[in-house]
Order: C-alpha cells, then structure tokens, then sequence
C-alpha cells in the first residue's frame, strides 16, 4: 500500500518537494496550498492538489513561511512531519515541549547532509580523524534567489524569519553533523545596509567544538555564491565545493580532485527517502532529527547574543 505524504505550502521548495516525491515508488503525494484557491490552478497542472491535509496521509512535509512552521507542525504533530529548515524562527518554551513530545517522528529538513561531496566528506573522516581546524563559508545574494519575485515581500525579509543566520542555518548543521557540535561560539552580526531585509545579512563566528573549532564566515549579499568547506590535518587538507561538487585533497605535497555529477534534486529526493524510511519504522540516517534542529538554532541564538554583549557564549 502507498505511503500518502502531504506537502503543505506549494511555494519554490515545496513544488521540489511534491516533484521530488512522485519520483520514489511507493509514495502518494499531495499538495496543499497554503491558499486553499490555487487547487483548481495545479489539479489544472497535473498536481495532485488538495484544499486539506487527508486523514490518511501518514507523512506530513511542512514548507510554508518560517513563521508559520511551529503552528502547521504542532497541528499534525501525531503524524511523521518534516519541517523545512529552520525549524522554527526563534526558540520558545513550545517549540522545546513539541521537539521533546515528538521524537522519533519529527525531522528538519537540513538537505545538505545528502549532498554527495558532504556525505564523501564524512566518509573521508573516519580515516583521517579530527581536522586541527576548519572553515566553513557561504555566501549568496538573496536577492537572486526567487528570479521574477521581489524578494522584500518574501518572509526572507521579514523580522523574525530570514537573516543570514537562518536562512543559512544549513552551515551549522552540517557542520555539528561532521564534526560535533560547540562548546561556546563567538561572533559578530552585520546589520542589513546593502539588502533590505529585517536582520543581519552577514555572520562570522567561531565555534569551539570538544575536538575541532570551526570558522563560519556566512553572507546573504555577494554574488557569485560559494559554499566550501575546508578541513586542515596538520600539512594535509580537504576542501570541499558544494557549489561545483567537487572535493580537492592535498597530502603528501600532491593535490587530487574528485567530481561528482550530482544534480540538485537529487539530494531532495534522498532526503525525502530518508524520510519514507522514517514513516516506515527504518534507518532514516543521515536526516536531521527535530531535536538536532533545537540544537541548530540553539547555536544562532548563541550568536545573537555573543554578537549582542561581545564575549563568547558557552552552550
């Protein structure tokens, strides 16, 4: 019998979403608008559109505005739900009861983690060990990301839901994925004066982690995008290019690259694999559970504050 999974919100990532699951057998998808008027107009395109989650759907993909993923998730918090990144916009007294009351079937969607240069990456370190150090950089122009959209009457832009910390949230995923996550961080925020959005559009911080400190440099405003990672072991190094899907491995005074030709959806479509195995009581690894979510924001939110009193905040 198929697994019915629903996906609330049919916005960019959503469409990915619903898309990314009529590729895995097995599955039946339903999108529901956040405006239940826009049914007719995707039935019209050949989308299994819905005004409201069915009872039967055993799957729930939350991809509306960040704002509202607390209230959709604690509204169908008795089914399996993958909440789309961040998972909430700040942490409060009932995003924690909801992580707490729902785990084992409660995930964040942190799709980097399927990436394959990242997941090679992983790999790689069960050999070489703990890096002495690593940097992680991304950067963006956000104004770009939603060609044809004005991205000021995006949630991007509002208080509270975008800034370079959120939307770029991924970094530190990922990174406490590979590496464990801090001990205390310290940082600095840049307030928006070349994009207009409500909160910071750059981010650097350092994060002192039990084996390894890592730099994050994160950005909302260059352009080209770059998205690296770099991790030293001593003469040797690993660097990772998200954007190009390459990995670049330096020892011995010899230099090799290994290329992966992985398009984007793909990744989407692993995680929402994992995220089948999930519903189906199996090994979802490596999908970002909730409480690695809290986790993640619990980091930005140290940030904040670190960037707010200038000293280093322990977590």
């Amino acid at each position: 019998m198929a697994i019915t999974i629903a996906v609330l919100g049919t916005g960019s990532i959503g469409t990915r979403h619903y898309n990314c699951l009529t590729q895995i057998e097995g599955v039946n998808p339903i999108a529901v608008p956040t405006r239940p008027e826009r049914v007719a107009e995707l039935q019209a395109q050949g989308i299994n559109a819905k005004a409201e989650v069915p009872d039967k759907a055993e799957g729930i993909v939350i991809a509306t505005d960040t704002a509202r993923h607390l209230s959709d998730w604690q509204t169908y918090q008795d089914r399996f739900c993958l909440v789309e990144k961040p998972l909430a916009g700040n942490i409060t007294p009932e995003l924690e009861s909801l992580v707490e009351s729902t785990k084992g079937r409660a995930f964040t969607a942190c799709v980097l983690r399927f990436n394959r240069t990242l997941t090679e990456l992983k790999s790689m370190l069960k050999d070489w060990g703990s890096p002495d150090f690593v940097a992680v950089r991304c950067t963006s122009h956000l104004p770009s990301w939603r060609p044809g959209r004005d991205y000021r009457t995006l949630y991007s832009a509002q208080p509270g839901q975008g800034g370079a910390l959120r939307e770029l949230i991924h970094e530190v995923d990922y990174a406490g994925w590979m590496f464990g996550w801090p001990n205390s961080v310290q940082g600095q925020l840049t307030p928006a004066t070349n994009i207009e959005i409500a909160d910071e559009e750059a981010a650097k911080f350092i994060w002192q982690g039990t084996n390894t400190n890592i730099i994050f440099e994160l950005d909302l405003v260059s352009d080209p995008t770059t998205r690296m990672v770099l991790a030293k072991f001593g003469e040797a190094s690993i660097m990772t290019n998200l954007v190009e899907n390459k990995i670049l491995v330096q020892e011995n005074l010899k230099v090799s690259t290994n290329e992966f030709a992985d398009p984007r959806d793909a990744m989407y479509t692993r995680q929402l694999q994992s995220f089948v195995h999930a519903i189906q009581g199996e090994n979802s690894a490596p999908l970002a559970t909730a409480e690695e979510g809290l986790k993640a924001l619990r980091v930005i939110e140290a940030v904040r504050l670190s960037s707010a009193t200038g000293q280093p905040v322990n977590l």
